[in-house]
């Protein structure tokens, strides 16, 4: 599905509004950015999708306010952005806000003597396996078959109406040769994700989810496309530090990560951490860092709000 965004400095114009509903009549998603009321604006309400409001303006009993008198027959979705504490997520959450964004999102809470305490052995051991270059999958099934938790999530998976196969898989070693390397790859570290998150926010996994695909989409259109499963990667432990609560160069020690991947979870420059970098602004809203890392990468502008709607869409489909 496309999607288009309409900048808070744009004026509700009948040209603009005319411009609008033809895109609503092409199957576009509009998205009002840094809404703040006004009575110009009826028009657009009326045909927006999803209206993102901007926490660090909208403040008090204006937040709630904005989703209740807009929102009367449940069709827009609300975006919080700049949510900073834990506090105002919540408050968005109880208010009816379905999307988040924010620096509280990737922003940890470092102890630093804290690191990867897990009992997911099996997981990790999997893991390793499949790193190496022959990928021994009557190996991995015997692993699998240990943990029922595992096999029991990895048919679901290949069962599941994302994959879209006509017959029921109940074998785990035909499971994995179905999805391939790659994707098995994927699935494990979003199940360990969730498995590691401990007390944290089940929002920061969903936001690594977002950043993962939204990193790779970005790559796939870029001048390194050929690095999308790495650019994925990146995304996905984007915020390991968050969800830890531990410095990310100890966290990528223990983790199965390609090299140039670890290189760009802790800050070094190369073109995943541009790719990284690109998506961050995004968020913020750091528009001419954005266009900046764009040009550095060749990507093309107009395709940056698609990606990124498009990977809103796929952590709403597998959340």
């Amino acid at each position: 599905m496309m999607q288009q965004e309409i900048l808070e400095d744009v004026e509700p114009t009948d040209e603009i509004i005319n411009a609008c509903k033809e895109l609503k009549e092409k199957g576009y998603i509009l998205a009002l950015d840094d809404f703040v009321f006004h009575s110009k604006y009826e028009e657009l309400i009326k045909l927006a999708d999803i209206i993102k409001i901007d926490f660090s303006i909208t403040k008090g009993e204006e937040r709630k306010n904005i989703v209740q008198e807009l929102n009367c027959n449940n069709r827009i979705k609300f975006l919080a952005e700049k949510v900073e504490t834990i506090k105002e997520y919540n408050e968005a959450l109880n208010y009816g806000y379905e999307y988040f964004q924010g620096y509280y999102f990737s922003k940890p809470k470092i102890l630093s003597s804290k690191g990867i305490n897990t009992n997911k052995y099996i997981a990790l051991k999997i893991l390793d396996k499949i790193n190496k270059n022959e990928v021994d999958f009557d190996e991995i099934e015997s692993l699998i078959l240990k943990d029922v938790g595992l096999s029991y999530k990895l048919l679901r998976l290949i069962n599941s109406a994302s994959i879209g196969l006509k017959n029921e898989i109940s074998s785990i070693k035909y499971a994995l040769a179905l999805l391939g390397k790659k994707e098995i790859v994927k699935w494990l570290y979003v199940v360990l994700l969730n498995e590691l998150k401990q007390n944290s926010s089940k929002e920061l996994v969903s936001l690594g989810l977002l950043r993962a695909k939204f990193c790779e989409k970005l790559c796939i259109n870029s001048k390194i496309r050929d690095k999308g499963f790495m650019a994925y990667m990146t995304g996905l432990f984007s915020l390991m530090d968050a969800i830890l609560g531990a410095p990310i160069d100890n966290i990528v020690k223990e983790l199965y990560l390609p090299d140039e991947v670890k290189d760009a979870l802790i800050s070094k420059n190369n073109s995943l951490n541009d790719i990284l970098s690109l998506v961050i602004s995004y968020e913020k809203g750091d528009w001419n860092r954005v266009l900046d890392f764009a040009k550095e990468l060749s990507i093309k502008p107009d395709i940056i709000v698609k990606n990124y709607f498009d990977s809103l869409e796929w952590v709403r489909t597998i959340a």
